[in-house]
């Protein structure tokens, strides 16, 4: 009886010994221990794991992967966190776009998306409104053409300003020396007039309704055109009674 007893008591301090030695077994996982950076992110200063000596500590590892030619296919910035491994600086993302407004990045370079030419101003100067479709670039609203008119009937647009309609040709009155009027209103012509007409020769020419050649010549200039004499008219009354009216063109 006593030494089954002994025995027992042997098994149970041999059983508690074994737990004993387990509980002191070395812990071997490097990675709970602060061995988890690789030897390039701790850019070769950090300490290696005895245990696995690809697993490295160290104090300030870099583990950021986007590099300033990654933000630069994307046509962004880099971002504000950076680091250096093995000479190399790593963000740890882009940073904003580098394409404004009105532009898409494409293989690294920004393109525009807007592609109308014609603005606002351009419209203005051809007395035109603005047309209904439009996109911005750089701030700049741009559209696919202009829209109608500012012009009334009878105008016409010159450098942006609506002006009254001129003739390309017409008849004038005025005096000139290769025509007989087209500057002043009488001449030595006059007297001819006044006996065939009972008037001067310009205020014959004036009855058919032709404008004073002065106003006929600033209103074409203001056009931005030439005013230019091309020859007279005789009615069939001769020479002198004929050279009262003057033809013209404004091109």
């Amino acid at each position: 009886m006593r030494k089954g007893l002994l025995m027992s008591a042997a098994g149970l301090l041999l059983a508690g010994s074994g737990t004993a030695y387990g509980a002191c077994t070395p812990v071997l996982d490097c990675a709970s221990l602060g061995y988890k950076y690789s030897s390039s992110e701790c850019s070769g200063s950090g300490v290696a794991c005895p245990f696995d000596t690809s697993k490295y500590f160290c104090a300030e590892p870099c583990t950021y992967t986007v590099t300033k030619a990654t933000c630069d296919s994307q046509c962004k910035n880099v971002g504000d966190k950076a680091c250096t491994k093995n000479g190399t600086v790593y963000y740890e993302s882009c940073g904003s776009s580098k394409c404004g407004t009105g532009y898409k990045c494409t293989n690294g370079s920004c393109t525009s998306t807007c592609n109308y030419s014609y603005t606002a101003a351009s419209c203005s100067s051809q007395c035109k409104s603005v047309g209904s479709t439009s996109c911005v670039k750089d701030g700049t609203t741009y559209y696919s053409s202009c829209g109608s008119s500012l012009c009334s009937s009878g105008q016409t647009c010159n450098n942006g300003n609506c002006v009254a309609n001129v003739n390309t040709t017409g008849s004038c009155c005025g005096y000139t020396y290769s025509c007989g009027y087209s500057g002043g209103t009488s001449s030595a012509n006059d007297s001819s007039c006044q006996d065939g007409w009972g008037m001067s020769c310009y205020n014959k020419c004036k009855s058919y309704n032709y404008p004073n050649c002065n106003t006929a010549q600033a209103n074409c200039r203001n056009l931005g055109r030439t005013f230019e004499i091309t020859g007279c008219s005789n009615n069939g009354q001769g020479t002198a009674m004929g050279q009262h009216t003057v033809y013209f063109t404004c091109q």
